[in-house]
Formats: C-alpha cells, structure tokens, sequence
C-alpha cells in the first residue's frame, strides 16, 4: 500500500476535500455518513425484494392463458395473495425510500 504523509497528501487532494483528521477543512461525520449508508443498503435490498417479487407476479399471471374453471379459482386465489405480498413491498419501498430521503436532507 501506498502511504502519504499529510504535507504531501495536500499537493495532491485540496483541503477542502479532506477532513480535518488529515489536514483538510472537510467537516465529515462518519456516524452520520454510516446511517445513511445502512439507510441506503436496506432501500437497495427491499427494492431488489420488491422487483423479484413483481416478476414472480408478472410469470404466474403470463402462465393461465388456457386454465380450465376449476384451475382458474386456484390460481386465482394464489394471484390475489401474491398481487397483496406484491403491493405491501412496493409500498414499503417507497416508504423506505421517503425516510431515507429526508435523513439525507436534514
């Protein structure tokens, strides 16, 4: 690895861009920077969750072109369940995606 020291450091990146630890004027919180991270990574999962389960929708509805009427309730029943799991997650998405969005901005 490659290690600077501060003085020579500052010839390469502006004091402006590096925090005060390192000689720069950089006010940085790490708490804060690692809550919006977490923040970040659980959005990113439960968006992940939210189009998987969009796209198991979208084949079991694409698979019932020629159900006969007995397979037809069935499959129906399973549909609305999946269509609710479906819209809960959405929901918690964009939620999540809310409260995300204003911890960054405050």
């Amino acid at each position: 690895p490659l290690v600077l020291s501060k003085a020579r450091l500052a010839k390469f990146v502006e004091p402006n861009n590096l925090p005060e630890e390192l000689g720069g004027t950089l006010q940085f919180n790490y708490d804060l920077w690692l809550q919006q991270r977490r923040s970040i990574d659980e959005f990113s999962r439960t968006h992940a969750l939210t189009l998987s389960c969009m796209e198991q929708l979208l084949t079991l509805l694409g698979g019932h072109k020629a159900l006969r009427p007995a397979e037809a309730d069935v499959e129906l029943k399973r549909s609305a369940q999946l269509h609710t799991h479906v819209q809960r997650s959405i929901e918690a998405a964009i939620e999540m995606g809310k409260r995300s969005c204003t911890k960054f901005v405050a």
